[in-house]
């Protein structure tokens, strides 16, 4: 193969698992300047790969699309590619659907090490897994040459603006704001909305120069209610709600985020922000920590977590304490060691 491939990038979710993987195309870009990249994903995750400066092409798959036979067709539909090679760091029945249309060319999966983070689990003195980000070039390491690359997300001309301005309505030049994730997919990932409208309080009074930011989506309405109710952070703390785009540019502005083991927590740390991350029934030691310096990862010591790969609806041994006892003070410390890490 010359030092122009032709390479087609697969990752289709979730949130943070495609921030991750864009750190992929900016590694190979850099070992081989004259390949040409496309990259895969599902279409509620353009906005991070719209204006990624390595990505050639993006293409996008539906939402919607599910069955088998529609994932082949998609593929027989791609060979018009004339990939030299298809980098999977999906690795699961969709993607083999699709690879199975474009044999014969060569295929390399990541590997998901699935039992590695089981048997962290079972066994909490187990090895760490490697990080997501290390496993993802390893299936692109003829491609990158060693490099490793951090993740990337595209600033979109727009949404940078919007972005300023939101805050300037808000804010005065010079103002620092916390951004504050209170959302995450499943329940037991997440820290009270109480507990986040505590941690604004303390933020914004401790300088008439501070603000704090809230993140919600669209189905996290009950979770914000509950914020509200708690204060909402008090006068200083505000609300923002948006597209992915919008998402990163604001996020690309605080001074400082704390966030769940969530999505947004990756594309906080993507952007450069300092990072702080709260584990609860999951662990960075799966390799989902923040990836790069300057970003850290919080959680208690407790006999019972790590006890899931992805979280749940309800504590499997109805307590919680993995995030119940995490108190404001403690992630109010570990914010301050972000701040003045060097």
């Amino acid at each position: 193969m010359t030092g122009s491939p032709r390479l087609l990038l697969v990752r289709l979710s979730s949130l943070g698992d495609v921030v991750m993987a864009t750190s992929v195309p900016a590694s190979i870009r850099r070992a081989l300047p004259g390949a040409h990249l496309s990259f895969l994903t599902r279409s509620r995750y353009r906005d991070l790969l719209t204006y990624h400066p390595a990505v050639d092409r993006l293409i996008e798959a539906p939402d919607e699309l599910n069955s088998l036979d529609a994932w082949f067709r998609l593929g027989l539909g791609l060979r018009e590619g004339r990939f030299d090679a298809v980098v999977d760091l999906q690795y699961n029945w969709r993607t083999l659907a699709l690879e199975a249309a474009l044999a014969p060319v060569e295929v390399r999966r990541w590997d998901r090490s699935n039992l590695a983070r089981r048997r962290k689990i079972q066994d909490h003195s187990a090895p760490a897994v490697p990080h997501m980000v290390e496993r993802f070039h390893r299936a692109a390491e003829p491609w990158t040459r060693g490099e490793i690359q951090p993740p990337v997300v595209g600033e979109d001309p727009g949404a940078e603006e919007k972005a300023r301005n939101f805050l300037q309505c808000r804010g005065e030049p010079g103002t620092s704001w916390l951004g504050v994730v209170p959302v995450a997919h499943w329940a037991t990932k997440r820290w009270a909305p109480e507990k986040f409208a505590r941690l604004c309080e303390a933020w914004t009074g401790a300088g008439d120069g501070r603000r704090a930011l809230a993140f919600f989506g669209p189905r996290d309405q009950a979770v914000r209610k509950s914020f509200t109710a708690a204060g909402g952070g008090g006068p200083r703390t505000h609300v923002a709600e948006g597209p992915l785009s919008m998402a990163a540019a604001l996020l690309r502005r605080m001074t400082a985020v704390v966030a769940g083991d969530t999505g947004l927590m990756h594309l906080s740390a993507a952007v450069g922000t300092p990072t702080l991350g709260l584990y609860g029934p999951t662990s960075p030691d799966f390799g989902v920590a923040p990836y790069g310096p300057g970003h850290l990862a919080l959680g208690l010591e407790l006999d019972c977590r790590p006890c899931s790969l992805h979280g749940g609806d309800e504590c499997p041994l109805g307590h919680h304490r993995c995030m119940h006892d995490l108190q404001p003070e403690r992630v109010l410390a570990g914010l301050q060691t972000i701040l003045h890490a060097p």
